[in-house]
């Protein structure tokens, strides 16, 4: 199956009243470049769109090429997150026909988009406040115990992915996540030396800084 590409996408978001059948993006308009286009963050079988919605600020991943192990896996995700309602995740949500392009639809994730700072700059920046640190100990301990209830492994907590809003713990970048019931091995994502994780297939989340602080979505 021929999935749209980027031209095609350009165009569908400009006019998201009709390319959408979410109502919320049907009412959203894209951050654009200074050509008045749609920008992009590119990636292996997506394009991710930042977009403003009346209410917040999110990122749409539209599919540029058919991965129906990965769209199965983001599906997974998105239900099991969805259910699980905790709020050391931002809000991930599948679409299989969520785009309408020459009259057929295909898929996408529309994410939060969040504002905050990455773990470690966080701690180099509050270092010295040890009932903040203290607070945050408390909070990884307590997402470290939800997961394993839940039955869920990230697959990537590292600086990068564990964003502090407020004082508050985000994980970000879903890509090398686990969820009940996915079948186990023959993962897209494989380690390094360092432990850290590199995509495969997949791709990881981008990261646009803005200063010391990041903007991300997962």
């Amino acid at each position: 199956m021929t999935y749209p590409q980027f031209t095609d996408f350009n165009e569908a978001l400009q006019n998201p009243h009709t390319a959408f059948t979410d109502a919320e993006l049907q009412n959203a308009q894209a951050d654009t470049n200074p050509l008045g286009l749609p920008v992009a963050l590119g990636g292996g079988f997506t394009y991710t769109y930042p977009m403003t919605t009346p209410r917040r600020k999110v990122a749409v991943r539209c599919f540029h090429r058919q991965v129906p192990s990965a769209e199965r896996r983001y599906d997974a995700i998105s239900k099991k997150l969805g259910a699980l309602a905790s709020p050391h995740f931002v809000n991930f949500d599948y679409q299989p026909r969520g785009i309408k392009i020459r009259g057929s639809g295909y898929p996408i994730v529309r994410m939060e988009w969040v504002n905050g700072d990455t773990l470690d700059v966080f701690l180099q920046r509050r270092a010295k406040n040890a009932s903040v640190i203290d607070s945050l100990r408390a909070q990884f301990r307590a997402m470290a115990l939800a997961l394993q209830r839940a039955g869920i492994a990230h697959g990537d907590i590292q600086n990068l992915n564990v964003i502090v809003v407020g004082t508050e713990l985000r994980l970000i970048d879903y890509d090398g996540m686990y969820v009940p019931p996915m079948q186990t091995g023959g993962g897209e994502e494989v380690g390094t030396r360092t432990g850290s994780i590199r995509s495969g297939a997949s791709e990881t989340s981008a990261r646009i800084w803005t200063g010391s602080r990041l903007s991300l979505w997962t």
